[in-house]
């Protein structure tokens, strides 16, 4: 399939006919246009589906089989082909690339939040944080590939990691360790000596 670029004023435009439909784009400069035309001819060429009519769950496939399997390791292909398959897919996997917006990614995130691991437990922050950059990571992709404009998770708030809450020891619980280490090990010495600093020790 061919393609033609042309200019109208002082911007160039490029062509190309995909589903016997013809399509005109702005392309800036001349060598804007050809570099976009080219790109658009590429893809129809080996067989991806158009632009409008791509749902996000099959852009993820694409992205993962084409850009992830190649450049990353096979442990980080394979843990993000399990968060699409089992997140991304059944939650908005259905609608079209160019129709995602911001209030697409913030539901997912909280219905990820909502998500049981098991019968006592939600999913970790962590977790969703991971899940959520793995979204965001191919649709940065997207806008790269020129299938999108804007990635929506630019305007969404990050979410957040769990902070880390240590459990401190009161000073009678102190205590209390320190009067039951009576050994004379120079190991139990220096614990002694680390709880009268009121060291933590890993």
């Amino acid at each position: 399939m061919r393609g033609s670029i042309r200019k109208r004023g002082n911007v160039w435009y490029y062509r190309y006919r995909e589903n016997d439909k013809l399509i005109e784009k702005r392309g800036g400069s001349k060598e804007e246009a050809e570099r976009k035309l080219n790109e658009v001819l590429y893809r129809i060429n080996n067989g991806y589906i158009s632009d409008s009519d791509i749902l996000l769950k099959d852009y993820m496939i694409m992205w993962l089989e084409d850009y992830i399997k190649s450049e990353k390791s096979e442990n980080t292909y394979n843990k993000y082909m399990q968060t699409i398959n089992k997140y991304i897919d059944p939650m908005i996997g259905a609608i079209k690339l160019s129709d995602l917006k911001v209030i697409h990614i913030e539901k997912f995130i909280r219905d990820l939040k909502k998500v049981k691991v098991n019968t006592n437990n939600l999913i970790s922050p962590t977790s969703v944080q991971s899940y959520y950059g793995i979204l965001r990571a191919a649709l940065n992709k997207a806008v790269k590939l020129q299938l999108i404009n804007n990635n929506p998770c630019k305007f969404v708030d990050t979410p957040k990691r769990a902070k880390f809450k240590a459990n401190v020891l009161t000073i009678e619980e102190l205590k209390l360790i320190y009067v039951k280490v009576n050994s004379n090990s120079y190991e139990d010495y220096i614990f002694r000596l680390a709880l009268i600093l009121h060291l933590k020790l890993d």
